[in-house]
C-alpha cells in the first residue's frame, strides 16, 4: 500500500507531542539512491527554465517538515506546529515533505520553500494515536504561510473524511483561511488523495474540495490513465493530473538521494502517490508568478487549467510558461442604417455611391501630391527600431513528464 501520500484521515485530532529524540527514534530510514542517474539532456531541447525559474516566489509546504537540503535554494522555517515547544520545520522524520519540495525545487529551482510542519505519523500521543494535525492546525498552517507572504501554498496532506460525517465537521476555520489565500492572491494546491481503506471513492477530501484549491491528482503508467489509487477530481472543478511517481528524490535527511523509504525486512516504500503530483502543479504556479507578478490567484489558476491537456488535464510546465497571451481584442461591428422603404432604397444606394466615388478622387489627389513632393526629413530624426525578441539559450533539464 502506498503510503508515502499523507491523506490523514485522522486528522479530526491534535496529538499531543513528544521530544523530538524520542521522535527520531521511530523515524524511518532513507533508502539511498547515490550517486542519483542525471536526467537526459537533449542539447537542442526546451525547458521551462529557459522562460521562468520561480525566482523571488516563496512556495509554503504544509507537510510533514522540509530538511535544509543543499540541492534546494533555499528553506524557510514557517513553523512547526507538530512540536511547538521545540520547534524545528527543517526536521522531516517522515520523509514526505522533503520529497515534495524537491519536486517543486525540479520545475522552478530558483523559487524559496517555506516549510509549515504541519503532521507527522511518527508523533504519538499514546499507542492508539499514529497521526497528528487537524483541519484546525491545517489553517493555521496556511495562515502561517500567509503571514510570510507566500504566493503558492502545496498541500500534500490532506484530510479524508466519511461521506456520512463531512457535514458534521467544523471547517469553518480552513474556508476563512482559504479566503484569506484567495484575497492575498496565493495559489493554493491540494492532492485529491489516495484510495485506501479508510479514504473511499466518496469520501470527502480537504481542502482539494474546497473551490479555490486547484485538486491534482496522479498519473498512472501513462498521460492517459489515472493511477488506480488516485481519487479522481469530483464536482464541478476542473480535472488536474501530473506524474505521481519519483524515482529519485532528495534524501529527507538533508544530503543525498533516496529511492524510497526502508520499511523493515528489506522492503522499499518507493515515493508515489498524489502527493507527488500536487507539486508539479506549485511549481507551475510559481513559474507563471515570476512571469505575471501582477496577476491574481484566480489568474494564475485559469492559465495552469487553459494549458492542462485533456482529457485529464495533465500539467506540463513548459506548456503553461509559454503559451500565447488570452487577451483578446473585441471586433468591432459597424451598424447599417436600414432604409425606410423600398421605393427610396434605391434613391439612398445612389447617393451612397456617389459621395464614396467622391472620398475616393480626394483621396488620389491627396496621395498624388504627396508621392510628388520633395521628401524631407528633420536632421536628427531616425526610423523606429524593430523590437527583436531573443529567448534564452537551453540549460540544463530540471523536469521531466
Amino acid at each position: 500500500m502506498i503510503r508515502h501520500t499523507v491523506s490523514a484521515c485522522a486528522m479530526l485530532a491534535l496529538a499531543a507531542v513528544p521530544a523530538q529524540a524520542q521522535e527520531a527514534d521511530r523515524c524511518p530510514a532513507p533508502v539511498s539512491a547515490n550517486p542519483a542517474p542525471p536526467p537526459r539532456q537533449p542539447a537542442d531541447a526546451v525547458y521551462p527554465t529557459d522562460f521562468a525559474t520561480g525566482e523571488g516566489v516563496l512556495v509554503a509546504v504544509i507537510d510533514t517538515g522540509v530538511a535544509a537540503h543543499p540541492e534546494l535554494t533555499e528553506v524557510v522555517p514557517i513553523a512547526d506546529l507538530v512540536t511547538p515547544d521545540t520547534p524545528n520545520p527543517h526536521f522531516d522524520c517522515d520523509g514526505h515533505g522533503t520529497v515534495v519540495a524537491g519536486v517543486i525545487d525540479s520545475v522552478a529551482p530558483h523559487a524559496r520553500i517555506g516549510s509549515v510542519r504541519q503532521t507527522s505519523s511518527y508523533v504519538r500521543k499514546d499507542e492508539n494515536s499514529l497521526t497528528s494535525g487537524s483541519i484546525a492546525s491545517l489553517a493555521e498552517a496556511i495562515n502561517k504561510a500567509l503571514d510570510h507572504h507566500a504566493r503558492v501554498i502545496n498541500i500534500s496532506v490532506v484530510a479524508c473524511l466519511p461521506a456520512s460525517q463531512a457535514s458534521q465537521v467544523d471547517k469553518s476555520a480552513l474556508v476563512d483561511a482559504l479566503a484569506r489565500a484567495e484575497r492575498e492572491n496565493a495559489v493554493v494546491v491540494a492532492a485529491s488523495g489516495n484510495a485506501t481503506q479508510d479514504c473511499t471513492q466518496d469520501s470527502v477530501v480537504l481542502p482539494t474540495q474546497e473551490p479555490t484549491a486547484l485538486s491534482v491528482s496522479a498519473l498512472g503508467a501513462d498521460p492517459y490513465t489515472l493511477a488506480s489509487y488516485a481519487l479522481p477530481v469530483r464536482g464541478d472543478k476542473t480535472a488536474l493530473a501530473a506524474p505521481g511517481r519519483i524515482p529519485f528524490a532528495l534524501s529527507p535527511r538533508g544530503d543525498g538521494w533516496a529511492r524510497g523509504m526502508s520499511q523493515g525486512q528489506g522492503q522499499v516504500n518507493p515515493f508515489e502517490g498524489t502527493s507527488f503530483a500536487a507539486p508539479v502543479v506549485s511549481g507551475t504556479a510559481a513559474l507563471l508568478i515570476q512571469r505575471h507578478p501582477q496577476a491574481s490567484a484566480r489568474e494564475i489558476r485559469e492559465l495552469i487549467v487553459a494549458s492542462a491537456q485533456p482529457p485529464l488535464g495533465v500539467v506540463d510546465p513548459l506548456a503553461a510558461v509559454t503559451q500565447a497571451p488570452r487577451h483578446q481584442e473585441q471586433a468591432r461591428t459597424v451598424e447599417l442604417a436600414v432604409p425606410a422603404s423600398p421605393e427610396s432604397s434605391g434613391v439612398r444606394t445612389g447617393q451612397l455611391i456617389i459621395a464614396a466615388l467622391a472620398l475616393l478622387s480626394a483621396a488620389s489627389v491627396l496621395i498624388s501630391a504627396y508621392v510628388q513632393a520633395p521628401r524631407t526629413r528633420r536632421r536628427g530624426s531616425t526610423s523606429p527600431s524593430r523590437r527583436r525578441t531573443n529567448w534564452p539559450r537551453p540549460r540544463a533539464q530540471v523536469w521531466q513528464s
